[in-house]
């Protein structure tokens, strides 16, 4: 059914009417075989309750299928804007998930409506090589002198797959035989006592051979006895790099626990980025956000200052900023129990609060919400007022509260004396509440 019930058809007519023609091919229903007021009323039968409706209040819907048809066109499928429908055709960039053939396919329906005419094949050829996110696929394309549309999309299409085939290659590694295995912490400690300590373990293990660890007693290294035998030295000993007893420090499998100066995680942690919506009170900032193609658009983000970056969901950059191109992300994202938030790339873009602008880097996820993370906070220079997230610039002026304790004397005190003439005075700053 075309529109069973009111609203919007959930396919367009176009591709609808060539499915129904298909299905009269296949009941047998073309040429002579049926006659023409029996093909007409298979037609109002496929429209649906809603279909046969709206088909019976149009003007001039004829007697014939051909009429029918032509009536229905005439309502579901508005006048073709060339100018509209080129200008879409040249804004449409590849996405970042999608491949080189969707992306060919998708250019190819915009095509249809532009009236490009013999100059389709090359205005499909220059939109590909313009919007590819691929650089060294551009590149490969740009050496061709005769680049043609066919011989373009079979360059791409075999690049993209050739680098796939690699990366699989590369990342596969269970046929692979394990000579050597060496340990390389996720935690980088600054303390040299403990760098020490996580080189010794990582260069011992990695000069024993796979074979003897699963042999060997995992408190002391040795392939002579296992961790049972009561003539292993280590059992009684304490480890130097946790304090434990029962192991040597070349054979630790705990984090240190003492002398740690400092932590670097290499990832960019956030807080949240999912479930911040089912948050029972959220702090919000509303800001305008502009790209070099959209105007500004205002949005209103959750203050995280949990997260180190700024995050939009796909859904308000393909309604607001689509016209936009994304660039590659070059940080990997995880939350706070270490698990990988997909990036579909970065949003360059301004972002305003009041009298105050800066350029921001909003990183683009799959779904969750819209994160005003620490890079905007300390860029806009905001603070936090209660409930309202300001600029410093509209923060009222320092208070001072002052206390004279001149007029209050204890004279009951023996051997305590007050200070008299003395205020006191106390120094709120900007951001205390």
């Amino acid at each position: 059914m075309f529109l069973p019930c009111p609203g919007e058809p959930s396919i367009p007519f176009e591709t609808w009417l060539r499915m129904f023609r298909n299905y009269m091919l296949v009941i047998n229903a073309t040429g002579n075989a049926w006659p023409t007021t029996r093909k007409r009323a298979t037609l109002l039968h496929c429209l649906g309750a809603e279909g046969q409706r709206i088909f019976y209040a149009l003007p001039d819907s004829g007697t014939s299928l051909e009429q029918a048809v032509a009536a229905l066109n005439k309502h579901f499928i508005p006048k073709v804007n060339v100018v509209v429908e080129r200008h879409m055709f040249r804004k449409r960039a590849q996405l970042p998930h999608e491949t080189v053939a969707q992306y060919i396919t998708a250019l190819r329906a915009l095509s249809v409506k532009c009236d490009f005419k013999e100059n389709a094949d090359e205005m499909l050829r220059d939109q590909l090589l313009e919007h590819l996110l691929n650089d060294k696929i551009r590149e490969r394309l740009l050496l061709e002198l005769d680049l043609t549309l066919e011989k373009a999309t079979t360059l791409a299409i075999q690049m993209e797959a050739a680098a796939e085939q690699v990366r699989q290659m590369k990342t596969d590694g269970n046929s692979a035989p394990v000579q050597a295995i060496q340990s390389k912490p996720h935690m980088q400690y600054t303390n040299n006592f403990n760098q020490a300590t996580s080189h010794a373990a990582s260069h011992t293990a990695a000069a024993m051979p796979t074979s003897s660890l699963h042999n060997s007693c995992f408190r002391c290294g040795s392939d002579k006895h296992l961790a049972t035998s009561s003539q292993c030295p280590a059992a009684r000993a304490q480890c130097k790099s946790c304090n434990k007893r029962g192991h040597f420090a070349r054979v630790c499998r705990s984090a240190p626990q003492s002398n740690v100066h400092e932590l670097q995680l290499p990832d960019v942690t956030i807080l949240y980025c999912d479930n911040s919506a089912h948050a029972p009170k959220r702090l919000l900032c509303n800001v305008t956000v502009s790209t070099t193609t959209t105007p500004a658009k205002a949005m209103q983000l959750v203050v995280d200052t949990g997260s180190a970056v700024s995050i939009l969901p796909y859904h308000i950059y393909q309604k607001s900023f689509s016209d936009t191109p994304l660039s590659a992300a070059s940080t990997r994202l995880v939350t706070y129990t270490r698990d990988n938030i997909p990036v579909l790339g970065c949003l360059h873009a301004k972002v305003q609060m009041d009298n105050t602008s800066t350029a921001a880097t909003f990183f683009i996820v799959e779904r969750g919400t819209a994160l005003l993370g620490m890079d905007l906070f300390t860029a806009l220079d905001l603070c936090i007022r209660g409930d309202t997230v300001l600029t410093s610039a509209t923060v009222p002026p320092t208070s001072v509260m002052s206390i004279n304790t001149a007029t209050h004397t204890d004279t009951n005190t023996p051997g305590i004396g007050c200070a008299k003439t003395f205020v006191h005075k106390v120094k709120l700053d900007a951001y205390c509440t």
